[in-house]
């Protein structure tokens, strides 16, 4: 069952971010959170319908493990500390226009999605690129 889920969008850029949190602690005695994040460009989300051979896109790019971690790196400070439940933040991009950057969109949906959820977090918080 979800905990939390938002829909951000610029332009014609749109994320959609699903939380997931366990309800206990994974161990007695765990020192550290365990943070999930899985950020995935289908190739639909551009407008290309994959041929045969990429009908799976198998494994994740080096631009998807980037903003995973940066979405990862920019809420983890937020969690309260003893906060050790084993959650999971899940970004699929919904479209992409090629101008706005979907990365920066998918923290802005983050933490809209744990905002709005029931899992303990001290945010919100907001991303935005000056530059390119």
């Amino acid at each position: 069952m979800t905990d939390g889920s938002a829909v951000a969008r610029v332009g014609d850029t749109s994320v959609m971010v699903t939380v997931v949190s366990k309800s206990k602690a994974a161990s007695p005695g765990q020192s550290f959170m365990p943070l999930t994040v899985d950020y995935r460009q289908k190739a639909a989300a551009a407008g290309r319908i994959p041929t045969n051979f990429l009908r799976r896109e198998i494994g994740s790019s080096e631009r998807e493990i980037l903003a995973g971690r940066m979405i990862d790196r920019s809420v983890r400070p937020v969690f309260p500390v003893g906060y050790f439940q084993e959650t999971q933040l899940v970004c699929n991009l919904l479209s992409v226009d090629g101008v706005h950057d979907p990365d920066i969109v998918a923290i802005n949906a983050a933490s809209a999605a744990l905002s709005v959820s029931d899992v303990p977090w001290d945010g919100p918080i907001a991303a935005v690129r000056i530059g390119s």
